[in-house]
């Protein structure tokens, strides 16, 4: 598992920038997927949960702090009230760095 940090966005808007991603890479026979989790903290403005229970499947684009990227979406939003909301993403395919 890697820890780095990295931007969610919307297309171009920019949803939360500078978060710690837990992520981990599989690759295998050929095929590529990723997953992992990020943290949000009470002052984050972006309800996910909202957005997660309004459009359910809707991909997001992760902009890695190495300069990878992909397509992800969000099968389970957990909340502790302790620890906070853990956001679970999967993608899929490679994250690939700019051209």
């Amino acid at each position: 598992m890697e820890y780095l940090k990295g931007t969610v966005k919307d297309g171009e808007k920019v949803l939360i920038e500078n978060i710690y991603i837990k992520l981990t890479v599989n690759n295998s026979s050929g095929f590529s997927s990723w997953n992992g989790y990020f943290s949000l903290s009470s002052a984050s403005n972006v309800n996910f949960q909202k957005l997660f229970f309004q459009n359910p499947g809707k991909s997001f684009d992760l902009y890695l702090e190495d300069e990878r990227k992909g397509k992800f979406y969000i099968p389970n939003i957990l909340t502790n009230s302790s620890t906070g909301s853990w956001i679970y993403f999967e993608g899929s395919g490679e994250l690939k760095k700019p051209n």
